[in-house]
């Protein structure tokens, strides 16, 4: 019954085809969980890519798990939760997930949700970077851009930029 309502109610929100992701990702298609919640972040719809990757972390997505855990130290669409954050970004970054490793520095970085720790923001935005985070990348190249955490280095960080850039990280191309 209330997969029925909720199915309804995304069939009302005028989209279909979530509705169908949605009905996918809820018999346990991991992919639709996910195309699920690339939809709903593209249409600005907080509470419907909540559902989808609360859906697809209890299915054990790596991807989704780790998105889950981005929004809880943020507090997207929920009271920030740094304590169940950190868990879900370290388990995606020992899994290899480079967005996890870059959320992590970043969470390192700013002192939300850890101790800020610029070396150890260091060491997982390079971890980010080498698993495809075009964003850790960036971030690690503004480190060694401006030396901190880590010495300063022009050309590492111009280094960092371009791989960056060839990551899809647009405003540096």
């Amino acid at each position: 019954m209330v997969v029925r309502a909720s199915l309804l109610a995304l069939v009302l929100s005028g989209s279909a085809a979530r509705a169908d992701d949605w009905q996918a990702c809820h018999a346990g298609d991991q992919d639709a969980c996910l195309a699920g919640s690339r939809a709903a972040q593209a249409a600005g719809d907080d509470a419907l890519l909540l559902k989808f990757i609360r859906k697809g972390c209890d299915l054990g997505n790596v991807i989704s798990c780790s998105d889950l855990g981005m929004s809880y130290l943020v507090g997207l669409g929920q009271a920030a939760d740094p304590d169940r954050a950190i868990p879900l970004l370290r388990d995606g970054c020992d899994k290899g997930y480079g967005r996890a490793c870059g959320n992590l520095g970043w969470a390192y970085y700013t002192g939300t949700g850890l101790d800020r720790d610029p070396a150890q923001a260091a060491r997982h935005y390079r971890l980010g970077c080498d698993g495809g985070s075009g964003p850790a990348c960036r971030n690690l190249g503004l480190m060694y851009q401006a030396g901190d955490g880590v010495p300063q280095d022009g050309a590492q960080a111009t280094r960092l930029f371009d791989r960056a850039c060839d990551l899809g990280v647009d405003s540096l191309c």
